[in-house]
């Protein structure tokens, strides 16, 4: 997917350029429309086409400047595509289709910096993505086989947050660290009991609410084992009862091998 990006940030990039090269040449466009003006001239003594056939077509304000161009892709890489400029000819959208059959929709500011990217990958799934004044990527919102996601990046392009649903519907939020690891994940178990999740390079703490009311808090150590374990439950069960706790709350603590050490009641 990301070569894939590159490869459509790379074409709409050259595509740029070559408008701005054109600018620089406006006296071929007024031949080109010279040399128009005499093919409709002899036209005229033939029978009317349905069909117009052209490699490009380059349409014109009244100032000469050219503000909507359609490609067919000769030259370009093989990306058709559909450019389309402001007053000062800045291309500002395109519409561009790879040579692979990658289509996509790009957006330009006034200073001509790639701001908003629409696409669809090789396999179909759709894709959004918001980028900064520095041709970064800081949002991106996709599809793909049936989990939606939405991420944002910070301004050196690391994921900071990820918002996704997997393709059964259950919705998860993680807030990463700058180097890519996850510190904190909210998410619903398979039940729908919410889940808090504390990490270290792994798991460390775990907090989840079930649908009886009932609190669990486990805390595990830097090798992820379980140290301490806290639940606090309204239901009393006869195991509970017998022991004097009606509350149904319990503390256990655990070494480093994993053998309770203490245990409440």
């Amino acid at each position: 997917m990301t070569s894939q990006l590159s490869s459509l940030d790379s074409v709409v990039d050259r595509l740029v350029k070559v408008e701005a090269q054109n600018r620089s040449i406006r006296l071929a466009g007024a031949v080109v429309l010279s040399l128009v003006g005499a093919v409709l001239i002899m036209a005229q003594a033939r029978p009317p086409s349905q069909t117009l056939e052209a490699e490009r077509l380059v349409l014109r304000d009244a100032m000469g400047t050219a503000r909507i161009v359609l490609s067919s892709g000769e030259g370009e890489g093989g990306a058709a595509s559909l450019t389309l400029s402001d007053a000062n000819g800045n291309p500002r959208g395109m519409l561009v289709v790879l040579r692979n059959g990658v289509p996509g929709v790009a957006l330009r500011d006034q200073q001509g910096r790639l701001r908003l990217v629409v696409q669809l990958d090789s396999g179909g799934a759709p894709s959004l993505r918001l980028l900064g004044t520095d041709a970064r990527a800081r949002a991106e919102l996709s599809f793909r086989e049936g989990a939606a996601a939405l991420v944002f990046k910070d301004s050196a392009g690391a994921e900071r947050l990820v918002l996704d649903q997997s393709a059964q519907g259950v919705p998860h939020l993680s807030l990463m660290t700058a180097l890519g690891y996850a510190g904190a994940g909210l998410s619903l178990t398979s039940n729908g009991s919410p889940l808090l999740g504390l990490y270290h390079g792994r798991s460390r703490t775990s907090l989840r609410l079930d649908d009886d009311g009932s609190t669990h808090l486990d805390l595990y150590d830097q090798n992820g084992r379980l140290g301490a374990a806290l639940l606090s439950s309204t239901q009393a069960t006869p195991e509970t009862t017998a022991v004097g706790n009606p509350s149904g709350s319990s503390l256990v603590l655990r070494d480093k091998a994993g053998k309770i050490i203490f245990q409440a009641p």
